[in-house]
């Protein structure tokens, strides 16, 4: 239960390609607590070439909260993710790395009918080579505020585009994509690997498979040459056609911590997983298999790290 005192301080937006999700926050505890939640269009329902796109995504933000805004008049907003993009509302330039994950650098402010509505940006990085995250540096801003000072930490965000961030008292040092998350889609349904699959059944266990393609990592066998394996082994009958989609996971997953397995394994912390519960699942599975400790992150993360975000902007105050 709620104190009886909570009360709205901060209407934080989610922004995404696809769709939006809009919290309106309180505190207690010290920490953020959703009081109400909307979800909105994304920004890819406001086309580019709309003759009015400040009207449009104005009027998506009416939808999402202006209620909100009519019982509490001044509330600050703050939002990130691809509104931020080039093809978003207004582009918020990347901050370069190392980053400080929760601060006013980089915000650009929307003037909205509502009020100013602060962007966070993203963030890249040029050396030793070009990569860049948008959305993921709120998330790991929500985490890195439960991290012990001085200590050095690891956090995957196993998704499309897996993200391996360093962070060290909220400030993060350097990162990682791996797009294992495309090349399984690719390969699973889009390639000749994929086809030698047989659906499996409501109770399939995900395990054997990808431990097979863990297995397959292993051998050291490019990806060009490790996922025709897979379906050789098929016809083979030496796989069974119904754990090709986890081996192809197990594969690419495989491959994928393998690359990182010298720097993880010099290291004294263990791994935090942030995202979905059936890849961070898959996730700590491979880490274990190359004897790396793992364990999930917050759930909450983007709406701590929006709260995060809101503090070190000087929207809301630590003591309000």
């Amino acid at each position: 239960m709620l104190p009886l005192d909570t009360k709205p301080q901060l209407i934080a937006i989610d922004w995404g390609t696809t769709n939006a999700r809009a919290y309106l926050l309180g505190r207690a505890d010290s920490l953020p607590v959703v009081l109400a939640q909307s979800v909105g269009e994304g920004i890819l329902s406001v086309e580019m070439d709309a003759a009015d796109r400040d009207a449009e995504f104005a009027a998506i933000l009416e939808r999402m909260v202006g209620a909100w805004l009519d019982e509490y008049p001044g509330l600050p907003m703050i939002t990130c993710g691809m509104v931020g993009a080039a093809q978003g509302w207004r582009p918020a330039e990347y901050r370069t790395v190392p980053a400080e994950l929760a601060s006013r650098g980089g915000l650009v402010v929307v003037d909205t009918p509502r009020g100013p509505l602060p962007i966070i940006p993203g963030v890249k990085k040029s050396q030793p080579n070009a990569d860049v995250m948008r959305g993921e540096e709120t998330q790991l801003a929500g985490v890195a505020a439960d991290l012990e000072p001085g200590v050095t930490a690891t956090i995957a965000l196993p998704g499309t585009h897996t993200k391996w961030a360093t962070v060290l008292d909220g400030t993060m040092l350097d990162f990682d994509t791996a797009m294992s998350g495309e090349l399984f889609g690719l390969l699973a349904d889009h390639s000749m690997v994929g086809r030698a699959a047989a659906p499996a059944a409501a109770d399939h266990d995900w395990r054997p498979g990808f431990d097979w393609g863990l297995k397959l990592a292993e051998t050291g066998r490019p990806l060009a040459f490790a996922a025709f394996v897979i379906r050789s082994s098929v016809l083979d009958a030496q796989l069974p056609a119904d754990q090709v989609p986890d081996a192809i996971s197990g594969l690419l997953i495989g491959q994928e911590v393998l690359a990182r397995a010298a720097a993880l394994q010099g290291s004294h912390a263990e791994v935090l997983l942030l995202g979905a519960d059936h890849l961070v699942a898959r996730y700590q599975r491979a880490l274990e298999w190359i004897g790396v400790a793992s364990r999930p992150a917050s759930a909450e993360a983007t709406i701590r790290g929006l709260w995060q975000s809101a503090l070190g902007a000087g929207l809301i105050d630590e003591e309000q």
